[in-house]
């Protein structure tokens, strides 16, 4: 028996809330490595983990919604998209594929446009081109 009893080795044999709590763990454990990953030094590293522990300013919170919108309006619309039935996503997939090819061609600029308006407006490097 281990630390934790009550988590098994494949996520399907767990219970639900022990799998969802294991995701979000994980989840904040990456993203809290990260910052030591992007961080030019670890004084910068300590400063940044400073500002989240005690340093928010919450009076910016609608200013960056407003300010990107459109972002959160995709997020919120991916995230809404994992709860459609398998019957609502095979009709979408049977209609994108049978549509014409103009319509295949308007589908996939309207995509590359997405993907413009929403890009970092610059060049972020590789992440491990710090080390």
């Amino acid at each position: 028996m281990g630390i934790f009893p009550a988590m098994k080795p494949e996520g399907g044999e767990m219970k639900r809330i022990w799998r969802v709590l294991g995701i979000v763990f994980t989840f904040h454990l990456v993203c809290f490595g990260w910052i030591f990953f992007r961080a030019p030094d670890t004084g910068t590293a300590y400063a940044v983990i400073g500002r989240i522990a005690g340093g928010l300013n919450w009076q910016i919170i609608p200013g960056v919604i407003t300010g990107y919108a459109g972002v959160f309006t995709l997020i919120a619309i991916g995230y809404l998209l994992h709860f459609t039935s398998e019957k609502m996503e095979t009709a979408a997939t049977r209609k994108v594929a049978n549509m014409p090819l103009w319509g295949h061609a308007l589908l996939l600029i309207a995509v590359i446009w997405i993907v413009m308006q929403i890009k970092s407006a610059g060049i972020q490097p590789f992440i491990y081109f710090q080390f």
